[in-house]
C-alpha cells in the first residue's frame, strides 16, 4: 500500500508496454511564469507537480481487457447477486451471445444503447454485451420519474432501450426501439457464444452518463473506452488482487463511481457483489467477502455507528464529499480497513482524477494526481497561482471526457486546450477541464479542496445543479421566482427551496410543491424544506443575497402572512399550543404539522396539551389525520368523529403499486412507523394499522385472532383483492402472522409476511444467566477495542435501567403521560400482553422474511442462536431472515430506520417483481 504522501507505481516502465515508452516534452517554464512565480516555481507547480506518466499498452479497450481476464481465470467468480453467481467465462458467455443479437440489431461503434434494468446478474451481462457490440451504454436508473426518464432516453439518441416489459409503465408510449430480454431469450439460446470480432477502438464511445444541468435539463457527458482503461491501470498502481477480490457494486449506474466498481474488478480477476445500495452491506453474509467498499462520507458513517462494515473489509474508497479526519480515525480504529482512500474527480475526468490514501490523525486533503492524469490551479486568466494561493482546479490527462452530448457551446467553454501539455502520444489534442472547484497547491504538492465557484453542490457524494431544481420549481403555477440552497445542519447538508409566490394564487402546502419536484427529478434532489418569502433579500448590485437567505428550521412557516387571522377561541388556543410546541412565532392555520417539523413525540405532547387546555381528546390517529389547525378545529368545535374509527391510517398514501399494511409493536402507535413508511419510496402506498382501543373511546382486543380478524375485515372493505403485503413490528408482527392465516383461509394471496425483530410464540424470552454471560463475552470478542468499551457501557445501562429505574437518566417520553391518552395507551397495552399470553399460533404454508435487530437486548433470547427467531420451525416454507443493525427499537427509528428501509425496499421490490412475473 501507499503512504500519506504518495501513490507509488507498481509497474515496472514498460511491462505493459508493447509501443515502447512515451516521450513528453513539456513547453518552456518561463513562458507560464507570473509576475508572482518564479521559472523554478512554475516548473515544480506545473510539471513536478504533475510528474505522473506511466506506460501502459493504449491501445486496449475495456472490452480487451475483461476477455483477457476471462483466459486467464474462466472458473473464477466474476459477479454474485444474492444466491447466483456467474465465473468469468459464463459472464463471458452470456454476454457474449447477447452482443451477438444486438448487432444484428444495428449495435456498434458509437450507437447508444440506453439500458433500464433492476440490479441483477443481468445488468452486469447486458453492460459488457452493449461494450462487446461495439457500442455504448446509457444507464437509466427505474427508479427516476418517467419525465427525466423519456428526456434522457430522447436526448441520447439511442438506437435501442434495453430493459424488461415490467420496466415499460416507467416510460409511457417512446419512439425509440423496444429490446426486450424476456422477448429475447429463445434467440439468445441460438447465438453464438464466442467473443464477437473487435470493433470498436479505444477512442470510441464507452457510456453516456447524465448529469445535472444547470440550465434544468440534465446533460449527457461521453466517456470513451481509453479513459475508463487508464483508470483500471491506475488501479494497478495501488489495489492488489487481494483487494479486489470482493468489491461491492452498490452504486447507482447513473452515477460515475459505478463504473470503477464494474470495470476495475473484472479487468483483473476479482468479484463483484451487486446490492441495492450501501446499506445493504450489514445483512451480507458473513461468508460474502466484501474486501472493498466504495461510497461516500455521509454513506459509511451510519454503517460505522452501527459496527455494519464487516471485519473482511479491506479497502474503503471514499469520494464525492469532503471526507473530514475524525471520521477517518473512527474508520481505522473500529474496522479492520487496512486503508482509507480520500479520492476526488468529477464525471468528465472518469471518476476519480486525484487521491491520497489518508492516515490516522492525517492530514484533511484531496491528494495527488492519478497516474497519467494532471492537475492544475489556475486564475481568471489561467494562469498558474503560486503555493498557498486559490484558484480553480483544472484536469488535464487520459482521463478527460470528449465532451458533453449535443451541447457543443457547453463543450467549449468546460473543455479548453492545455497549454502546459506538448502534443505527444500521450495526448492527442491535449485538453484540460475545468472542474469549477476551489483549490490550493500545499508546498509538498498535496491539494486542499475549498468549495465551489458556481451553486453546484454535492449532497451524499451526488453532484447536483442548483439550477436544475429550481427550473423544475418554477413550472409549478403558484411558484413568481424561486431560489434554492444548500444548508448545512449540525449533522447533515441539506436542500432548501426559498419561494415567492404569484399574486392571487392559493398556497401550495410545501409537501404539495415537493410532490411536483417529485413528478420531475430523482429523489436525492428534492428540497426537505420549503420557505415561502414575501421578497428575496438583495445585494447592493441587485442580485439575491444568498448569504442573507433566512434559515429554515426559523422561518418555514413564518415569512409569508397567515392566509386566515386565528378566529375563535379554539383556534387561538391551537395556534398557541403549536407555536409553543414547533417553536414557532405564527403559524398559518392551514399548514401541515409534519410539514412544520413535528413528529410522533411532539404529536403526543399537542394531544396532552389539547386536553389539558380544551378539556377534550382528539387521539394520535386523528392528530394524523387531521394534521392543521384548521382541521383540528373542525374535529374539535363541530364533534366530527368519523376518523375515530378507522383502522387504516395512510402513512403515505401515494403510489400506483399494492398497499403495504404495517403495524406497529406493544403499546406503539402507527404514527410512530411514519419514517418508515415515507423511506419505503413513493411507489407504494403504505397504511398503518391501528389497535382498536387506542383512541380512548373503544374497547381494546384481548385475543390476536380478534385482533387479526379486525384488521382483515377492515382491509378487506378498502382493498377486496390481493396479493396482500403485510409488515408487523416486534408483537405486531404476531397479528400480522395471524392475519396471513386469515387471508389465506379466505382464498386470499400473501405476496409478502414481513416481520421486523418479532419473535415466534416458543422462543425462550429470558435464558438462563451463564448462557447470556457467554453469549456476550463470545459477542465481545469479535469487536474492535474501542469497540469493547462501548458495548460494556450499554450493558451496564441496561442493567441500570433493569434494577434501578429510579436513577435513569434518559425519561422514558411516556413516562409523564397522564389523562386520556395514557388510560387509552395502558388499556391497549394490557389487553395485547393478555394476547400474546395466550396465543398459540398454527403452522404457516409460505414464506416469511424475518429482520433481525442485530443489537439484542440483555434480557430476551438472543439472536445469535437462531437467525429466524424461532419462526423456522413454525413455517413450512422458506425463511429469509436478514440482519439490520441497531437494537430492538434503534431499527424504526432516526437514523437506524434508514438502513432497515433500504433493506426492507429491496425485499418487496423483489416480490413485486415476481408477482409481475
Amino acid at each position: 500500500m501507499t503512504d500519506q504522501n504518495t501513490i507509488p507505481s507498481s509497474i515496472t516502465p514498460g511491462a505493459l508496454l508493447r509501443d515502447g515508452p512515451i516521450e513528453v516534452r513539456h513547453p518552456d517554464a518561463q513562458t507560464f511564469a507570473s509576475a508572482l512565480l518564479t521559472p523554478a516555481e512554475t516548473h515544480r507547480i506545473l510539471f513536478e507537480f504533475n510528474d505522473t506518466a506511466r506506460p501502459y499498452d493504449t491501445r486496449q479497450t475495456i472490452v480487451s481487457l475483461f476477455e483477457s481476464q476471462v483466459k486467464r481465470t474462466p472458473q473464477s467468480a466474476a459477479v454474485t447477486c444474492q444466491d447466483e453467481t456467474l465465473t468469468y467465462q459464463q459472464l463471458n458467455d452470456r454476454a457474449n451471445a447477447l452482443a451477438h443479437c444486438l448487432r444484428r440489431h444495428g449495435v456498434g461503434p458509437e450507437v447508444p444503447v440506453a439500458l433500464c434494468l433492476e440490479r441483477s446478474l443481468d445488468l452486469i451481462v447486458c453492460v459488457l454485451a452493449i461494450l462487446k457490440a461495439g457500442g455504448a451504454y446509457v444507464p437509466l436508473d427505474p427508479t427516476y420519474p418517467t419525465e427525466r426518464l423519456v428526456f434522457m432516453l430522447q436526448d441520447s439518441n439511442a438506437a435501442l432501450l434495453l430493459t424488461r416489459r415490467s420496466m415499460l409503465t416507467r416510460f409511457g408510449p417512446v419512439a425509440t426501439p423496444l429490446f426486450c430480454l424476456e422477448q429475447q431469450d429463445p434467440r439468445l439460446a441460438r447465438e453464438s457464444i464466442e467473443n464477437p470480432t473487435p470493433r470498436a477502438l479505444p477512442q470510441n464511445l464507452a457510456y453516456l452518463i447524465y448529469t445535472s444541468g444547470s440550465t434544468g435539463r440534465p446533460k449527457g457527458v461521453l466517456l470513451e473506452h481509453r479513459n475508463t482503461v487508464a483508470l483500471i491501470e491506475w488501479s494497478r498502481t495501488v489495489y492488489t488482487d487481494a483487494d479486489l477480490a470482493g468489491v461491492l457494486l452498490a452504486t447507482s449506474m447513473c452515477f460515475d463511481l459505478s463504473v470503477y466498481e464494474i470495470f476495475v474488478p473484472l479487468a483483473r480477476g476479482g468479484r463483484l457483489i451487486v446490492v441495492d445500495d450501501v446499506l445493504a452491506l450489514p445483512r451480507l453474509s458473513p461468508t460474502a467477502g466484501v474486501t472493498l467498499v466504495n461510497t461516500v462520507p455521509t454513506a459509511i458513517a451510519p454503517l460505522l455507528e452501527y459496527r455494519g462494515i464487516p471485519d473482511s473489509v479491506r479497502i474503503i474508497n471514499l469520494a464525492g464529499e469532503l471526507l473530514p479526519q475524525d471520521l477517518v480515525d473512527r474508520l481505522y480504529e473500529n474496522t479492520s480497513a487496512q486503508a482509507v482512500y480520500d479520492l476526488y474527480g468529477p464525471t468528465e475526468a472518469t471518476t476519480y482524477a486525484t487521491g491520497i490514501r489518508r492516515t490516522p490523525k492525517g492530514l484533511q486533503t484531496i491528494g495527488r494526481p492519478l497516474t497519467n492524469w494532471r492537475t492544475y490551479i489556475l486564475d481568471e486568466q489561467r494562469q498558474p497561482v503560486p503555493i498557498g494561493a486559490t484558484g480553480e482546479l483544472y484536469i488535464g490527462g487520459r482521463g478527460v471526457a470528449r465532451g458533453y452530448h449535443q451541447r457543443p457551446e457547453l463543450t467549449a467553454e468546460r473543455f479548453v486546450p492545455d497549454p502546459f501539455t506538448a502534443l505527444s502520444e500521450m495526448d492527442e489534442r491535449p485538453r484540460l477541464y475545468r472542474t469549477g472547484d476551489l483549490a490550493r497547491y500545499r508546498p509538498d504538492g498535496l491539494i486542499e479542496f475549498l468549495g465551489r465557484i458556481d451553486h453546484q453542490v454535492k449532497i451524499h457524494g451526488l453532484r447536483i445543479e442548483l439550477g436544475e431544481i429550481e427550473a423544475a420549481l418554477a413550472t409549478h403555477p403558484a411558484v413568481r421566482r424561486c431560489v434554492v440552497d444548500a444548508r448545512r445542519t449540525a449533522t447533515d447538508l441539506r436542500l432548501v427551496a426559498y419561494v415567492v409566490l404569484a399574486p392571487g394564487v392559493e398556497i401550495p402546502s410545501p409537501a404539495t410543491l415537493r410532490r411536483h419536484l417529485g413528478q420531475r427529478l430523482p429523489d436525492y434532489m428534492v428540497p426537505r424544506d420549503v420557505v415561502f418569502l414575501q421578497k428575496f433579500p438583495q445585494t447592493p448590485s441587485g442580485k439575491i443575497d444568498r448569504k442573507a437567505l433566512p434559515a429554515p428550521e426559523r422561518t418555514q412557516a413564518i415569512n409569508i402572512e397567515p392566509t386566515t387571522r386565528p378566529t375563535g377561541a379554539t383556534q387561538e388556543t391551537l395556534s398557541r399550543l403549536w407555536c409553543q410546541l414547533l417553536k414557532l412565532d405564527q403559524i398559518d392555520p392551514d399548514a401541515h404539522f409534519y410539514d412544520l417539523g413535528g413528529d410522533s413525540l411532539l404529536a403526543i405532547s399537542l394531544s396532552l396539551e389539547i386536553e389539558k387546555k380544551l378539556s377534550t381528546m382528539i387521539s394520535l390517529t386523528e392528530l394524523f389525520l387531521a394534521p392543521t389547525i384548521n382541521q383540528q378545529v373542525a374535529l374539535i368545535d363541530n364533534h366530527q368523529t368519523r376518523l375515530i374509527s378507522l383502522a387504516l391510517v395512510p402513512l403515505q398514501p401515494h403510489g400506483a403499486r399494492p398497499p403495504l399494511f404495517l403495524l406497529p409493536g406493544i403499546g406503539g402507535h402507527v404514527i410512530g412507523l411514519r419514517d418508515l413508511a415515507v423511506l419505503l419510496g413513493p411507489d407504494y402506498p403504505v397504511y398503518g394499522l391501528q389497535q382498536r382501543g387506542m383512541d380512548g373511546r373503544q374497547t381494546p382486543h384481548h385475543r390476536i385472532q380478534d385482533m387479526a380478524a379486525y384488521f382483515v375485515d377492515e382491509i378487506t372493505q378498502q382493498f377486496p383483492h390481493g396479493p396482500y403485503y403485510l409488515v408487523g413490528f416486534s408483537a405486531g408482527g404476531l397479528i400480522a402472522y395471524e392475519m396471513a392465516q386469515q387471508f389465506r383461509q379466505r382464498g386470499q394471496v400473501i405476496a409478502l409476511l414481513a416481520l421486523l425483530d418479532t419473535y415466534g410464540p416458543d422462543y425462550p424470552r429470558l435464558l438462563p444467566l451463564p448462557r447470556r454471560l457467554g453469549q456476550h463475552l463470545r459477542h465481545l470478542a469479535t469487536l474492535p477495542l474501542t469497540a469493547k468499551g462501548h458495548y460494556l457501557a450499554d450493558r451496564w445501562r441496561g442493567l441500570a435501567r433493569r434494577f434501578f429505574p429510579e436513577h435513569q437518566s434518559e425519561p422514558d417520553p411516556l413516562h409523564d403521560l397522564s389523562g386520556s391518552i395514557a388510560t387509552a395507551i395502558a388499556s391497549t397495552t394490557h389487553g395485547m400482553h393478555e394476547a400474546l399470553r395466550d396465543y398459540r399460533p398454527h403452522p404457516y404454508i409460505g414464506s416469511i422474511a424475518v429482520f433481525q435487530a442485530r443489537d439484542t437486548p440483555d434480557w430476551i433470547g438472543n439472536s445469535f442462536d437462531d437467525p429466524s427467531m424461532g419462526w423456522s420451525t413454525l413455517v413450512k416454507g422458506q425463511v429469509t431472515t436478514y440482519r439490520v443493525p441497531g437494537d430492538h427499537l434503534e431499527i424504526v427509528r432516526t437514523p437506524g430506520v434508514r438502513v432497515l428501509a433500504a433493506h426492507l425496499r429491496q425485499t418487496i421490490t423483489q416480490t413485486w417483481l415476481r408477482c409481475r412475473g
